[in-house]
């Protein structure tokens, strides 16, 4: 589970998923936002349990525990970021009240049910993302909410093209100090644009570009569904993608095809090309655009892996990216000269042209996508049963 991970982070002793504190009401600012977007009322979670799985170092659970729940558990496999937690406890910026628990999340079973189960950035790029996700939902009391984070092919393919950078230029990926070496300058010149961000640039390339993704999964908004909708209900999601436009007695009836779960599947369908670039905004396409270019982003995704793996070339894209580029010239004419950019830097190997205005470096997707859902209360009658995967209590 997690232990994809875990196993990488301790191989180079890190917890590359550090928030820049120096403004720490900034800080909880961001977060409370991002609350308030998925349908959270940050007040709420006073005196309510809460459990947080892959936390890592504790710096976004600086403003959960500050909104005064009377339980919080963080559940971390890496011990250099349950180190981190713990010096966040010493200097007396986390609760001494908080759990912590160093363990592999299929390590823990629910002997309790919480009001609010929180999985950031810890579910898609799993092995089995659906068998990860299922197991976190199982803490989840009928009535408490479930936030989680996906990441469609879509969403992630500015970075699939970030990932390849060095491969094109005949550096191997994994070496950790070759790349920091020779693409650092690089990739910090793309993260400058993305003005708000919070991340250190070493942190950024260990988790994207360094870590082994040739054997792990993407996992949408739409999967995360497919694999609670049985229990589930979803609240919302940053960015919002226009849930529940009908009268509201619409969602009452009960049915294989709800009209809760149809609509929520139609609009983060129609949203892909607003997943493809974050300088889109409330943008919606036909269903069937829409799954062209999902279609485009997911055999990028599998080719990126075969060419990491050894097994492609660079060269193969081509025919993949000729076919995105014809349908950008119409739903988004702003992403195009990025993708052509990338499309000539493979020719060419000339880092200059993605840095170039209108280049790769202007060009970032929507990256993780935020989810809430709520555990379907015990009196509501569920939809038609699906086959769930879960951990046996050993």
């Amino acid at each position: 589970m997690n232990s994809s991970f875990v196993d990488f982070y301790k191989s180079l002793g890190i917890s590359p998923v550090s928030q820049n504190l120096d403004n720490l009401y900034q800080h909880f600012r961001r977060r409370e936002h991002l609350y308030y977007s998925c349908g959270i009322w940050p007040e709420s979670i006073e005196g309510k349990s809460v459990i947080e799985f892959g936390p890592g170092g504790g710096h976004n659970a600086l403003y959960t525990a500050s909104l005064k729940p009377a339980s919080y558990k963080l559940v971390e496999g890496n011990p250099v970021a349950v180190e981190q937690i713990r010096r966040f406890v010493n200097n007396n910026q986390l609760s001494k009240s908080v759990e912590i628990c160093n363990s592999l999340f299929e390590e823990i079973f629910p002997d309790e049910r919480f009001d609010l189960v929180i999985a950031e950035g810890c579910v898609p790029h799993q092995q089995d993302p659906v068998k990860v996700l299922q197991h976190i939902a199982r803490f989840v009391k009928p009535g408490g909410l479930l936030l989680t984070t996906a990441i469609s092919s879509s969403s992630y393919l500015s970075e699939i093209c970030r990932r390849l950078v060095p491969n094109i230029m005949g550096t191997d990926h994994r070496d950790s100090e070759a790349v920091l070496r020779k693409f650092f300058a690089f990739y910090d010149r793309n993260l400058q644009r993305l003005t708000s961000r919070t991340r250190p640039t070493r942190d950024w390339i260990l988790d994207n570009i360094v870590q082994d993704l040739e054997n792990r999964s993407l996992f949408g908004m739409n999967d995360v569904l497919s694999a609670l909708e049985t229990d589930f209900t979803i609240i919302g999601t940053s960015p919002c993608i226009g849930l529940y436009k009908n009268w509201y007695k619409e969602y009452s009836r009960d049915s294989e095809s709800s009209v809760t779960a149809r609509e929520a599947r139609e609009a983060i369908s129609g949203a892909e090309v607003a997943l493809l670039d974050y300088r889109l905004n409330n943008y919606s396409l036909p269903l069937d655009m829409a799954e062209t270019i999902k279609d485009c982003s997911e055999s990028i995704w599998s080719l990126m892996k075969s060419i990491q793996n050894g097994i492609a070339a660079p060269e193969d894209l081509f025919p993949i990216f000729e076919r995105l580029e014809g349908l950008l010239q119409s739903v988004s004419p702003i992403t195009l000269p990025s993708v052509q950019s990338f499309s000539h830097f493979i020719r060419c190997k000339s880092l200059d042209v993605l840095l170039r205005n209108g280049g790769l470096v202007d060009w970032w997707g929507r990256g993780q996508q935020y989810v809430t859902l709520r555990r379907n209360p015990i009196w509501y009658k569920p939809l038609k049963l699906h086959k769930k995967a879960e951990f046996s209590r050993p």
